[in-house]
């Protein structure tokens, strides 16, 4: 486990060139689903403006001892339920980030109406897999995940919220 500080904070435009640096490696692409490869700044800038005007996304900016390093988010799911995604810049994986990340996103930035969390995975993605047993997680079942339109076998998570 990383002895980092990790905070959570809003986008925000100056991100985009550090956004572009992370986001544009192919090995983050190969695991997210909507990341495409090449990823330019100009995406990062247009992601973030579409980011902040949307009242359903909630994007959080991961920063480790004061520098960007990923992004953590929830969205509508169903009625009192959210699913979660995120990505960790791939020099920083292995650190326990993305799990410490989650874990303050779910403890803090959640509405308080929101009974579960779910999450999807692509099915060799066996670090965010961890990531999500270490946050309470359970596997639930096999699933499809739509990777930038085609669908591609996942794996399914949940777990309840804390009351």
């Amino acid at each position: 486990m990383i002895s980092s500080q990790i905070t959570l904070r809003a986008f925000n435009l100056s991100d985009a060139k550090r956004v572009a640096e992370l986001a544009g490696d192919a090995e983050i692409a190969r695991w997210t689903a909507n990341i495409p490869h090449p990823y330019h700044e100009s995406d990062a800038r247009q992601w973030i403006q579409r980011m902040t005007a949307d009242v359903e996304r909630f994007p959080f900016a991961v920063e480790s001892d004061g520098v960007l390093v990923g992004c953590v988010s929830f969205w509508p799911y169903r009625d009192q339920c959210v699913e979660v995604g995120y990505w960790i810049g791939r020099n920083y994986w292995g650190n326990g980030i993305a799990s410490k990340a989650l874990r303050i996103m779910l403890a803090e930035k959640l509405p308080g109406d929101i009974t579960h969390v779910v999450a999807k995975t692509m099915a060799g993605n066996i670090g965010s897999q961890s990531v999500l047993i270490k946050c309470g997680f359970r596997f639930e079942s096999e699933c499809d995940v739509i990777k930038k339109g085609e669908h591609v076998p996942g794996h399914f998570y949940s777990r309840l919220c804390d009351s």
